[in-house]
């Protein structure tokens, strides 16, 4: 298949994902452009590889982007070996292409290990604000 052709048919699956046409070759953060977060960039990563027979074993998805709700709640955080955070890397158009084009996902992942923040599954950011409020008038009073 052309590259082009390929292209053409990364496109049309973007487009059934997001509902509507969209052309985004040249943005760098293609997910956050078309606004995919969580389940949808998985749904989609799926049928990618489904689509294009892309063997995605090497993707580590806590480097692109967040597969767990609420969106901005970051959950699984990569820690680079001097531990700091491993900020996210987006996924341009042309990486897609690249994986299809070679049959495998290429990506280097620098050495890291994982720290899950467990705690966010049970307390959404802003409500620990006023869990700790409470705890401080029952303490006061």
């Amino acid at each position: 298949m052309s590259r082009k052709t390929l292209s053409r048919e990364i496109s049309s699956l973007l487009s059934k994902h997001v509902g509507e046409q969209c052309i985004f070759v040249n943005e760098p953060d293609l997910f956050r452009a078309l606004r995919l977060e969580g389940d949808d960039v998985n749904d989609f990563l799926d049928e990618f590889e489904l689509q294009f027979s892309v063997d995605m074993s090497n993707f580590v998805w806590y480097f692109h982007y967040n597969a767990d709700e609420p969106p901005m709640a970051r959950r699984v955080v990569p820690i680079l070996s001097g531990g700091e955070i491993a900020p996210y890397q987006p996924i341009a158009f042309c990486d897609l292409v690249r994986a299809a084009e070679s049959g495998c996902w290429i990506w280097e992942y620098p050495e890291h290990h994982v720290r899950n923040r467990w705690w966010r599954n049970f307390v959404p950011g802003p409500l620990w604000l006023f869990v700790i409020v409470g705890l401080l008038a029952i303490i006061i009073c």
